[in-house]
């Protein structure tokens, strides 16, 4: 998931899955807003989103979104979720966890729930697993792989197709079993369907560009301890509870989502009594002002939710390996943390890993002889590629300046702190750095919209949230030619690792294998991001509801909504 972005991806043992974690941030007009506790006193609590949801079908990649992922698993189902201790665990659609039927060939067996249904009377079924595999299979045609040399080739966009594209038969065995033979093992096959999975019988009806069109207004039906009541586009969104729900059923009536996308503004909107609970983009100003609030409670968890800044290879000067060499070497990343992350936790330090966390199963500094920041070398490798200094001071080369954009979630402080820090480094090299942020989460329309908008920016600055499976989650962020991967980045013998990664069952191994591919994208030649530090997440809320525990996972902190209760 993106909490910035993207959903279902990454996190490591943090194992990980990557999720752009969209830190949207923008303005909004709160004149009208109306106090909350009336509802909330009673039966319900509202909510200061970040982000609104751009399509109930999160599985694509322009609509992988974290505040998007965290309303829909309340109304669509999955077979697995994460807690927050990093376990995948079978969710309500599941009857029990997903089994190895035989190793060779290797096949898994997924149960659905006997009593799952649709709130139009449709059993969740194996079809529902069918579809969701046939839009994920990466194929053009069932069976026929997509050529990337032919134009004419495509395939539906789901976020990720790892793992679903190596199934070589896909068997409905009856209405609540299914099973999938794969080409090899897949030592993550439990992550298999972890997403909310979208309704087969709806989408089929609806025809073959359903997966990306037909739920963008509404889910149309659910399958989750709550549906979809009220929604007024760029406003809010109330769910409300279930009452034909199969499971456990929720203890609240509504959960309200206003979307608020200034962290300011939802610590603004708590004190006034407007909304009962914040999960903002954290800002050392916004967290002593959550504090000094009466009667709420909050907390500051730092988990696998890591920033860093993506290169677009399709500006000419950053396909210069030189040119991210030397931005790497230039870039102080100890000073980025000093300044913007010690004030959450003096433990907080530079990333060096792309696929585990630091503290956290599998992690090693593979960042090598490019670790440490070094001014010197930097300007040292772009003149020895040509990269000469202009009259202005901006180097250049065969006429083309040494002049980018860098482009984040408008309206987050943090960020825009770090932009400017970063336009100061930069400067020393001689390169120019221009801030071209977006409001809110309109960035991402920019940085995931393909060949739309492929030209319209150079380096963003955004997170990765993670999940429990870092094999087949890391793969799509930078697989050649995956949706996560907006930068364009390719490397056949990184994708050839990771695909060995994903296949391996032996943990040691798979981690080892995860670690050479990240050690690869560390040379010189490579680097298609920089990791520059896990972020914090802040959660406060009213201390009057129970049971709200965070989940630094790309699950989100409602993977427990339906327990949430009001106290007093």
């Amino acid at each position: 998931m993106r909490s910035d972005r993207a959903l279902h991806w990454r996190i490591p043992a943090l194992l990980c899955v990557m999720a752009l974690v969209l830190a949207a941030c923008g303005g909004g007009d709160d004149d009208d807003d109306t106090s909350s506790t009336d509802e909330t006193d009673t039966q319900g609590i509202t909510i200061a989103a970040e982000q609104e949801l751009t399509n109930f079908n999160q599985n694509t990649s322009a609509d992988n979104l974290l505040w998007g992922a965290m309303i829909v698993r309340l109304v669509w189902p999955q077979m697995y979720f994460q807690t927050p201790d990093f376990k995948l665990e079978p969710g309500f659609m599941a009857d029990g966890p997903a089994e190895v039927v035989t190793e060779d060939p290797f096949t898994v067996r997924w149960k659905i729930n006997p009593d799952a249904v649709w709130s139009d009377g449709t059993p969740v079924s194996s079809d529902d697993l069918e579809y969701y595999w046939q839009s994920c299979n990466g194929a053009v045609d069932e069976g026929e792989p997509v050529d990337p040399e032919d134009p004419e080739a495509t395939a539906v966009d789901c976020v990720s197709t790892d793992g679903y594209d190596q199934v070589t038969q896909f068997t409905k065995v009856d209405e609540k079993t299914a099973e999938a033979v794969f080409s090899g093992p897949i030592a993550e096959f439990d992550s298999l369907f972890s997403n909310p999975i979208p309704p087969a019988h709806i989408a089929r009806a609806e025809g073959e560009d359903a997966w990306g069109t037909a739920f963008i207004d509404s889910p149309i039906v659910s399958a989750g301890p709550y549906t979809l009541g009220e929604y007024v586009k760029g406003e809010s969104l109330t769910l409300e509870r279930n009452e034909e729900f199969y499971g456990e059923p929720a203890n609240l009536e509504t959960i309200t989502f206003r979307f608020i996308e200034e962290p300011g503004q939802m610590v603004d909107a708590l004190r006034n009594g407007e909304v009962d609970l914040i999960y903002p983009q954290p800002q050392t100003d916004t967290i002593p002002q959550v504090e000094e609030i009466p009667d709420v409670a909050s907390t500051i968890s730092f988990g696998p939710t890591w920033e860093h800044l993506t290169f677009n290879f399709a500006n000419t000067a950053l396909a210069d390996a030189a040119v991210r060499q030397a931005i790497l070497l230039g870039t102080n990343r100890v000073e980025l943390v000093d300044i913007l992350m010690k004030p959450f936790s003096e433990e907080a330090t530079v990333l060096n890993n792309r696929i585990f966390m630091n503290g956290n199963d599998g992690y090693q500094n593979n960042a090598g002889d490019v670790e440490e920041y070094d001014i010197d070398a930097a300007n040292a490798v772009l003149d020895d590629a040509g990269w000469v200094e202009g009259s202005d001071g901006i180097r250049e080369k065969d006429g083309e300046r040494l002049a980018l954009r860098i482009i984040t979630t408008g309206g987050n402080t943090l960020r825009e702190d770090t932009e400017e820090l970063l336009q100061s480094q930069y400067a020393e090299l001689g390169i120019e750095l221009t801030i071209d942020n977006r409001p809110g989460s309109d960035a991402f329309d920019v940085i995931f919209g393909a060949e739309e908008t492929a030209a319209d920016w150079d380096i963003a600055l955004f997170a990765w949230v993670g999940t429990v499976t870092p094999a087949i989650s890391s793969a799509p962020v930078y697989g050649t030619g995956q949706g996560n991967n907006p930068g364009g980045y390719t490397n056949p013998e990184v994708d050839t690792v990771f695909a060995e990664a994903i296949a391996e069952l032996d943990q040691t191994r798979r981690f080892e294998l995860l670690n050479e591919a990240d050690a690869m994208m560390w040379a010189p030649t490579e680097l298609p991001d920089i990791p520059l530090y896990q972020k914090p997440t802040h959660l406060a809320y009213l201390d009057k509801y129970a049971n709200i525990v965070d989940n630094t996972t790309s699950e989100g902190f409602t993977w427990n909504a339906e327990q949430w209760e009001i106290v007093e």
